[in-house]
């Protein structure tokens, strides 16, 4: 009997939430948590519907990877409009703007490809260069090999594998190659499978998960200091600023709340990047 209140309950609050006026009321509440996850499919509906057109073509339409094509209205581990958006994660933009102004990458690696979003965004930025990625996830494999042929990325200059294995890695990593981690708390041992010399092969763009792994950062600046210049960026979670980044044609098409929908990115704690530069020489 309980089940039975608690589902009817349930779809009582989804529908008072269509209103965006009980919405910002609900938010005053002590415990808004549960109205925000009955308003969530609400709010993400009325998303789809007013940009289908975004979804229908499926290009990244701002941003650094501007021109990406998706094979399929799909992404993995993380939400697929702030991609498509070009929002996600767009406290790295002065980052991947220094990435795109060196000219010597011979290779990109990714560790945690997900769907290719940077593994392949890079790749065609980067047209000579060989793509190397780890995932474990099989969805990640098919989805990023599909995201590579709609963008005109041939098969010879990709090389997939699953979890992260170490001796593959050293045995791949070339020098002049830029390495992007983002594995969800296994990033210190990316890094501790490498000697000093193999990691001033590349340039670095880790993703740190001090939430997962405590002083994950602080020791991934110590493995860096001899040989790199290192830059850490925090994750920027205020939606105002992601939405002020969006595209007018899209701020013009939606309401405030939509907009926030469309540009979260779910993330529940503060993360930070490591953005590590090998020193030129004396």
């Amino acid at each position: 009997m309980k089940n039975v209140f608690r589902k009817i309950a349930c779809r009582s609050t989804r529908v008072m939430m269509k209103s965006d006026l009980l919405w910002s009321m609900a938010q005053r509440l002590p415990n808004h948590d549960f109205f925000h996850r009955q308003r969530y499919p609400v709010i993400h509906k009325r998303a789809r519907a007013q940009c289908a057109d975004l979804l229908n073509d499926r290009t990244v339409i701002a941003g650094p990877f501007a021109g990406l094509r998706y094979a399929r209205e799909a992404a993995v581990g993380s939400s697929l409009w702030p991609k498509l958006l070009g929002t996600y994660e767009s406290e790295l933009r002065p980052c991947f703007e220094a990435i795109k102004q060196n000219t010597s990458y011979r290779q990109v690696v990714d560790v945690g490809f997900a769907e290719g979003f940077y593994l392949v965004g890079l790749g065609r930025h980067f047209p000579e260069a060989q793509l190397v990625g780890f995932d474990t996830e099989d969805e990640a494999k098919k989805l990023c090999q599909a995201n590579a042929t709609a963008n005109g990325i041939d098969e010879d200059r990709l090389k997939l594998f699953g979890g992260f294995d170490a001796d593959a890695f050293r045995n791949e990593l070339q020098s002049d190659s830029l390495v992007v981690v983002d594995c969800e708390g296994f990033e210190n041992q990316v890094v501790d499978s490498l000697s000093e010399d193999e990691l001033s092969k590349a340039d670095w763009l880790i993703e740190s998960h001090d939430h997962l792994v405590e002083g994950t950062t602080d020791r991934l600046k110590l493995a860096f200091q001899k040989t790199h210049e290192i830059e850490e960026v925090v994750t920027d979670r205020d939606l105002v600023t992601k939405q002020s980044l969006l595209p007018a044609s899209v701020r013009d098409r939606c309401s405030a709340y939509v907009q926030e929908a469309l540009v979260s990115e779910g993330r529940m704690a503060e993360q930070k990047w490591i953005f590590a530069t090998r020193r030129k020489a004396a």
